[in-house]
């Protein structure tokens, strides 16, 4: 998948459609070979390999990491760069960005629709934030995405949608 399709149109919606399933992603774009094999539904390349070992070793979070190679840069709505220097994508501002974006008229999204979004997902992270209390290792994880969460509430001054975190 190109970075341009990634960050088309509604793009970052099936970001947040699993939430109300307490599915979060996490996983890296690349660029790199591939092949495929429609019949035996095979795929193999050096993109894919790449792509692995980002997901797998330095992603760590609930979050789509984006490769170096790929020149991320800061003034592009949807990407971001976090606290260890890795940019990511930030479905959150890209939703938002959708909300705002009115050159017809109508925004892309819905104001009712997104903060309805923002709120199945505060309660779901403080639902795994509870469910994994004794488990350290996968509340890290989640306490990495309640602060991302808590950043762009604060960004769009919604403070009623913060994760509250001891």
């Amino acid at each position: 998948m190109s970075s341009a399709s990634l960050f088309h149109s509604r793009s970052c919606w099936p970001l947040f459609q699993y939430v109300k399933d307490d599915i979060f992603f996490r996983g890296a774009i690349t660029k790199g070979l591939l092949f495929y094999d429609e019949q035996l539904h095979f795929v193999f390349g050096s993109g894919l390999i790449r792509a692995y070992e980002l997901e797998s070793n330095t992603a760590v979070y609930p979050r789509i990491i984006i490769d170096d190679c790929l020149k991320p840069s800061p003034i592009l709505v949807g990407w971001a760069q976090d606290t260890d220097n890795n940019w990511y994508v930030d479905y959150m501002t890209l939703a938002y960005s959708l909300l705002c974006d009115d050159r017809n008229g109508t925004p892309l999204m819905s104001q009712e629709r997104t903060l309805f979004q923002i709120k199945n997902q505060k309660e779901a992270i403080e639902v795994a934030l509870n469910k994994y209390q004794s488990n350290e290792y996968i509340r890290s994880k989640y306490i990495w995405l309640a602060n991302y969460h808590n950043r762009f509430c604060n960004y769009i001054n919604m403070p009623d949608l913060v994760v509250g975190l001891p």
